[in-house]
């Protein structure tokens, strides 16, 4: 389905599980999409109502248009809160969808109820920075294919690759056929000139939960114990033996921390 935004733009997203329960949106990682949460869902669908959203420039959303800020697409995170004639949600995002996540604790509070930020970060690091050109200056010369292949190293954890839960193979297939090249430059620029959240955490007032890979080497963990040490009350907890994508490599254990926390 599809709700159109108030600039003419199209955002996707997927409505699941409980239509009785409670309520959880969950926001994806950079070239991630709806369907990277599939496996998870089907573990939480019986109790919540699930809605899963591919923001511009991700999924099957749009992706035409001028790089938007993560304020910009948070702000399209409301439309379709509104869309949808849900005034509250809690709130599960990964990486990408994480820091989206934070600037919506920021702003908009009083629509959230309970948060979960996994394999996330408070600011730019240079270590981060480092990494994000990396992939831009790849995805500019050799195109998504070569981007694709360096990002898997950082992403998954020695676990995955004991026992995957799909080929890799697949898993690059899945994310070729699902992004564009520019859309994901776009969705890079965005995050490059964001000035994140890390002096505002403190004045939050949300249960938190951070969650991250112990193999996590794009977000390492010390940088969502550092948000989580920020936010007053929030808890951290590091999941053993897997790495940055979450949503992919740690079901059983994802599936569990959150049927406690939500």
């Amino acid at each position: 389905m599809f709700c159109s935004l108030k600039d003419g733009q199209k955002v996707f997203y997927e409505v699941r599980g409980n239509p009785e329960g409670n309520a959880i949106l969950f926001l994806s990682g950079l070239s991630q999409s709806t369907q990277d949460w599939s496996s998870l869902c089907a573990q939480l669908g019986d109790t919540y109502h699930l809605v899963l959203m591919d923001l511009v420039f991700q999924g099957q959303s749009d992706k035409s248009g001028d790089v938007r800020s993560i304020g910009q697409h948070a702000d399209n995170v409301i439309e379709l809160l509104d869309h949808l004639h849900l005034e509250t949600v809690s709130l599960v995002g990964i990486s990408y969808g994480s820091v989206v996540s934070q600037n919506l604790m920021v702003h908009y509070p009083q629509r959230l109820e309970k948060i979960a930020l996994l394999s996330t970060l408070a600011n730019n690091t240079a270590r981060f920075l480092e990494i994000n050109n990396l992939w831009s200056n790849t995805l500019e010369q050799n195109g998504l294919q070569s981007m694709m292949d360096l990002v898997f190293p950082f992403s998954l954890g020695p676990l995955f690759f004991e026992t995957p839960s799909m080929p890799i193979p697949q898993i690059k297939e899945m994310g070729l056929a699902i992004n564009e090249g520019q859309a994901v430059m776009k969705l890079m620029q965005g995050l490059a000139k964001d000035s994140f959240y890390e002096s505002q955490l403190g004045e939050i007032n949300l249960p938190t939960l951070v969650i991250h890979g112990e193999y996590d080497f794009l977000c390492l963990p010390d940088m969502g114990r550092a948000v989580a040490e920020a936010i007053p009350g929030a808890r951290f907890e590091l999941i053993k033996g897997v790495g940055h994508t979450l949503n992919i490599e740690a079901i059983p254990q994802l599936s569990t921390l959150l049927k406690e926390f939500l």
